[in-house]
């Protein structure tokens, strides 16, 4: 069976460019109020149709249907060079690319601009040739630059109401601007050049962390002949107090982030950057430990979803606590000990000594049950 369009070579897409020694001016951009999914808006953007993507190469359907357009900054936009010195996850089909860059700025540029950004930084960049045009589920064409038009969406949205309510640089990383870069695209005929045409690819600078996401310290510690599931693997060669310590400053940063208003919506091993790595031979006191959750293309931002209602808040944080109370999170699973699952007396004995004993509640709102480790279980809090 012939393949059609959609599926055949696409000779204007060369391959992902997104590698060390690529060069590239960014220009400041101020980025489309985020949608998609179903608690964002569904008019700002709408994906093209099935039908038609099956009819055009990925060039032509990104080319026709561009990232959307924003207003201008009201000031002149910044703009710097930036340089890619290390490809995170990069590739054909793989969506958002990540990768560490040193930035320049432009010796025209003020020097109160060129202060602005660090000299290395990380950048996320979504651009629509590079995502895998075959839904995952169904194997049908997908349209990509809605797909790279709401991550990016989502994800300036969430960085930059985190950083508006001082939650960066910690917990989250810091945020360094939504940024557009520009692709020329030859415009050809029977292999001739008649001109070119440009396309917009747009990207987020955060932060640069000397750290090791949380999966890359699973190992194989458990012998099973039977198993092929990486899931098998976990962290249990690290120090469990550690672990604790590391889980304790997950729970507390996602109970500040949600008491603002922001759902990051993807906790994963793979997100949670620990700074600085752990050493086998040294591990290092809570207080020379930080915890950073990345990854918020998936995040919700309350204040931005079309149900939002501004109502009374709490004063302080949910006690995480009360939130882990009756919910064990399987998505720590590999890094918390066994424990933690299947002893529920033991886990609420930790939560209590963690969040509750000596007065560590005060930072946290009262909770509306008594948290008492030897209680029967209660009905899940959400």
């Amino acid at each position: 069976m012939d393949l059609e369009v959609w599926q055949s070579d696409d000779v204007l897409k060369p391959n992902c460019p997104y590698l060390p020694g690529f060069t590239v001016e960014i220009v400041q951009h101020i980025p489309p109020p985020p949608f998609g999914g179903p608690k964002y808006s569904k008019t700002i953007r709408k994906p093209a149709s099935e039908d038609w993507l099956r009819t055009v190469t990925q060039t032509e359907a990104i080319l026709t249907h561009p990232p959307l357009e924003t207003p201008a900054p009201s000031e002149p936009p910044r703009r710097a060079h930036i340089a890619v010195t290390k490809a995170l996850a990069v590739g054909n089909a793989r969506g958002a690319q990540l990768v560490e860059c040193s930035v320049r700025y432009d010796q025209q540029q003020p020097e109160k601009v060129r202060d602005l950004l660090p000299s290395t930084v990380v950048a996320k960049i979504y651009d629509s040739l590079y995502y895998d045009r075959a839904n995952s589920i169904s194997g049908n064409p997908t349209d990509t630059a809605f797909a790279a038009d709401r991550d990016y969406s989502r994800e300036a949205a969430a960085y930059g109401f985190l950083e508006d309510k001082g939650l960066t640089g910690n917990f989250t990383p810091r945020y360094y601007g939504s940024w557009t870069l520009r692709w020329p695209v030859p415009i050809t005929q029977s292999d001739q050049t008649l001109g070119q045409m440009h396309r917009d690819v747009r990207l987020v600078l955060i932060e640069r962390l000397d750290g090791t996401p949380m999966r890359d310290l699973f190992v194989r510690n458990k012998a099973n002949d039977m198993a092929v599931d990486e899931d098998i693997d976990d962290a249990s060669h690290l120090p469990e107090e550690y672990r604790l310590e590391v889980a304790a400053q997950v729970f507390e940063g996602i109970v500040r982030q949600r008491h603002v208003g922001l759902n990051q919506g993807d906790l994963a091993p793979r997100n949670i950057v620990i700074v600085p790595s752990p050493h086998q031979a040294q591990i290092l006191s809570p207080s020379e430990l930080r915890v950073v959750l990345i990854d918020y293309n998936t995040a919700v931002v309350q204040e931005h979803t079309v149900r939002f209602h501004a109502g009374v808040k709490r004063e302080r944080p949910l006690n995480p606590a009360r939130w882990l109370w009756s919910e064990s999170l399987p998505e720590l699973r590999g890094w918390v000990p066994d424990w933690w699952y299947l002893d529920v007396k033991r886990r609420r004995q930790w939560l209590y000594l963690s969040f509750v004993a000596q007065g560590k509640g005060d930072a946290y709102a009262s909770p509306d049950i008594e948290l008492d480790p030897e209680a029967e279980p209660i009905e899940q809090y959400d």
